[in-house]
């Protein structure tokens, strides 16, 4: 009944549905609003700490949100109205997890991870866009492209999904594919093996120790999910030319129901793969224990990193987070410094006496030399880009961003941006004690960047089809560009980018 209640504002439209295995990627808008229910302690503290998570996991979510409601106070409108949109979004997967919501549109049910089912999306998505955009931005060029997206239930528990890219330039160019993989589950293991893209943690503006800053990787994930503990296994190659693979793990740990505490750490290790980094069980312990025997014995320059991360739920839809990231840790003998980035942050809601407005706060700063390694053979990089933190190294970031929801289908953003980058490049590596301490953090000439941002996002009612739209503009100021003192420099960014799904 209560779930019914929710979904029931939301019936004339007919939302699009998928497999309960389909991953919802780790950048769609389903996480923000997980996280901002979160905030209010309607949905768990870890549900947007490692991401992607499937439809199923979502609709675990979201059901364990529906019973809330029966025991905690009433819901804020602007979150009723949130938890409503995500309740029929689900309702097809909310029946798998004891939630019957509303009549299912014809195509998958309950049986659709036992049984044979097939399912075909297609999305138009067009973009433009028009002037330049801070280095920090995506910016991906005006284009047209087309999606499709094949979900099928095979046996007992198989998914397949590929999402294609192409874009329009003079030239042929091969198809994009950021999405392409097999997902399966049995409690309470759940595993996906292809090409998608991952976020760990609870930064909004980027996360230190894995991110989708490098894009999509070619993996497999597994994990394993208890009342309180979730665990998340991921390898990847990163060159199979250089035989470089990622190892990496995480833990969740759901201390109260007001505090989340993580732990993560990743590996990137050159050779043939190492089995006992594949079959590590137990953060920190196996990896390091591994690490030891490969240097010690085996000589390998295996590359560690490690992060601890938390949300803390303070009340009033006020919720503090936070990310430590170790990348080199100096031992009490070493003349070099330890390296690493920390993230803290302040998600408020309501703000301003409007319970649709809620206000983000977030601070990140990273120290010279990390994610590079002595001769760079397993640095912490993919394609030129870090798998962490897009500012890092030698930067600080602070950002505020303010979203307004004017009703349940549009959505008002407005976000300032500083940041503060030093002269530190990846992939470069300190040439003694001396210029490690000098050129520690913020180094030589400090380039200063300034943003301001405006997004407006909304999606038309009615039956039918589903269209979107999205439209952006962001103006920018340089101080010492390129890391020249007293050259200036500003930009205009405009965007618009409109999708149509059926």
């Amino acid at each position: 009944m209560v779930a019914s209640c929710a979904a029931g504002a939301l019936l004339a439209t007919s939302p699009a549905f998928g497999h309960p295995l389909e991953i919802v990627p780790s950048d769609d808008r389903v996480y923000q609003d997980l996280a901002r229910l979160a905030a209010q302690g309607v949905t768990p503290m870890w549900a947007t700490s490692a991401r992607p998570l499937t439809r199923l996991e979502v609709a675990r979510l979201l059901a364990w949100a529906l019973d809330r409601l029966v025991v905690r106070p009433p819901v804020a409108p602007g979150d009723l109205e949130t938890l409503e949109r995500l309740v029929l979004a689900f309702s097809d997967e909310l029946p798998l997890v004891g939630y019957r919501v509303v009549e299912p549109p014809q195509g998958f049910s309950a049986q659709a991870i036992t049984g044979w089912g097939f399912q075909f999306k297609r999305a138009a998505v067009a973009r433009v866009e028009s002037g330049v955009a801070p280095w920090f931005e995506t910016q991906t060029g005006s284009a047209f492209r087309f999606e499709v997206t094949a979900t099928m239930g095979l046996g007992p528990a198989l998914a397949v999904s590929s999402r294609v890219q192409e874009p329009v330039a003079p030239q042929f160019t091969l198809p994009v594919v950021d999405r392409f993989y097999l997902s399966t589950a049995g409690e309470p293991l759940r595993a996906q093996v292809g090409t998608m893209t991952h976020w760990w943690g609870p930064g909004d503006r980027g996360a230190f120790l894995l991110s989708d800053n490098a894009g999509a990787l070619e993996s497999i994930r597994l994990s394993a999910e208890w009342p309180r503990l979730r665990l998340v296994k991921l390898v990847a190659p990163l060159s199979v030319s250089s035989q470089r693979y990622l190892y990496a793990m995480r833990a969740d740990w759901l201390a109260t129901d007001t505090l989340r505490l993580g732990f993560g750490e990743a590996m990137v290790a050159s050779g043939d793969v190492y089995l006992p980094y594949v079959f590590a069980p137990v953060p920190l312990v196996n990896y390091a224990v591994g690490l030891w025997v490969r240097q010690q014995q085996q000589g390998f320059p295996d590359s560690y990193n490690a992060a601890v991360d938390f949300d803390w739920r303070i009340g009033g839809g006020t919720m503090l987070y936070g990310e430590l990231y170790v990348d080199k840790l100096a031992s009490g003998g070493s003349p070099f410094p330890s390296t690493g980035g920390a993230t803290a942050g302040l998600f408020l809601g309501p703000v301003l006496g409007d319970p649709r407005n809620d206000l983000r706060l977030e601070h990140s700063a990273a120290t010279n030399w990390i994610y590079a390694t002595a001769g760079g053979t397993n640095n912490y990089v993919r394609g030129g880009k870090a798998m962490g933190h897009w500012c890092a190294p030698d930067c600080e970031l602070y950002s505020a961003e303010l979203s307004h929801r004017i009703d349940p289908r549009a959505t008002l953003w407005t976000g300032y941006d500083l940041v503060r980058k030093g002269a530190g490049q990846l992939g470069q590596v300190w040439a003694n004690p001396t210029d490690a301490w000098t050129n520690l953090y913020l180094s030589g000439v400090i380039e200063t960047t300034q943003a301001w941002h405006l997004r407006y996002s909304w999606v038309p009612g009615g039956p039918g089809p589903e269209f979107r739209y999205d439209i952006g503009v962001t103006w920018s100021f340089v101080s010492n560009a390129g890391h020249v003192t007293g050259q200036t420099q500003q930009n205009v960014f405009f965007w618009w980018e409109g999708r149509y799904e059926w």
